[in-house]
């Protein structure tokens, strides 16, 4: 299935309700690589200008059957929201990296960069809203500084983990640890699916 991500990343950060703790979410089952693949490929703008044109954007999707439970546009948006960040603070012409895997019953997707990395005592704040580590360069990039709130407050309604860690001069990376959903054969295919009260779209 073709992601359809027509929204800008404006529109994809304002379509959170950012004075909720925790967004609303419209539950279904997805490839969380076929997410990334349909996310990156279209190259969001950021201030006009494509991801590759500011990075060089580099996907390693791992392999089909990633399946987690959760409302697909809100993946898309910490996708989103990831990269932005990444570009933000990296040089331009910097390495981002996009990875997404499995380990034991979680699906991990991490996105790093090459950039200056975050100072040990900004770290504990960078999921706060308007927190900004480098406030020079982000006000440069634009941003309200809300984008990583966001991500943690997404991660949050999906009963995900967000991580960091960041070594200065040695760039960053971000670690979202979601529920994998357990596969079952059916059909001759692969089918993702677990049992619930309310009705759940198959994707």
């Amino acid at each position: 299935m073709v992601v359809d991500l027509t929204l800008t990343v404006g529109a994809l950060r304002e379509s959170v309700v950012v004075q909720s703790e925790v967004p609303a979410v419209q539950i279904s089952t997805s490839d969380i690589s076929a997410v990334v693949n349909a996310t990156t490929v279209r190259e969001l703008p950021l201030n006009g200008r494509s991801w590759t044109d500011l990075a060089q954007l580099l996907v390693s999707d791992g392999s089909a059957g990633i399946h987690v439970e959760g409302d697909r546009t809100r993946l898309q948006q910490v996708i989103v929201n990831l990269i932005d960040n990444a570009i933000k603070y990296t040089q331009v012409g910097g390495r981002i990296e996009v990875s997404v895997g499995k380990e034991g019953n979680t699906a991990v997707l991490e996105v790093s960069d090459n950039g200056p990395g975050i100072p040990p005592e900004c770290l504990p704040h960078v999921f706060e809203r308007f927190y900004r580590a480098d406030k020079a360069r982000s006000r440069a990039s634009g941003g309200a500084g809300l984008g990583l709130s966001i991500v943690k407050s997404i991660c949050a309604a999906h009963s995900a983990e967000v991580k960091i860690s960041s070594r200065e001069g040695r760039g960053s990376c971000f670690r979202v640890e979601l529920p994998l959903l357990p596969v079952l054969a059916g059909d001759g295919a692969n089918v993702a699916l677990r049992h619930s009260k309310s009705e759940r779209a198959i994707l």
